[in-house]
């Protein structure tokens, strides 16, 4: 596997771990501040956030699984799994 392909695997966990990040919470919670009496708890949401991120960790998992299979370097894999870890992780706490 060349150095390139390797380069953009790691930059599209990147990516899709940022876009984790970027979509974590509710998109109300911020009404909350502006007027303690309104719940954020209690406004509907389509649940499009849950997607997206959901969608980000497939991507996640896939360019590190891409890279766990296609490197012989044991530092390359265990970069790859703790990517793919914490990515994980990241969608289970958010």
């Amino acid at each position: 596997m060349t150095k390139v392909s390797l380069w953009i695997a790691h930059c599209i966990c990147a990516v899709a771990i940022l876009v984790q990040l970027l979509v974590r919470g509710s998109e109300y919670d911020w009404m909350h501040g502006m007027d303690a009496s309104i719940e954020t708890a209690q406004i509907e949401s389509a649940g499009n956030r849950a997607v997206i991120a959901g969608l980000a960790l497939v991507l996640a998992l896939a360019s590190q699984g891409f890279v766990a299979a296609s490197t012989r370097s044991t530092a390359e894999r265990r970069l790859s799994f703790a990517l793919a870890a914490g990515s994980a992780l990241l969608f289970l706490t958010g």
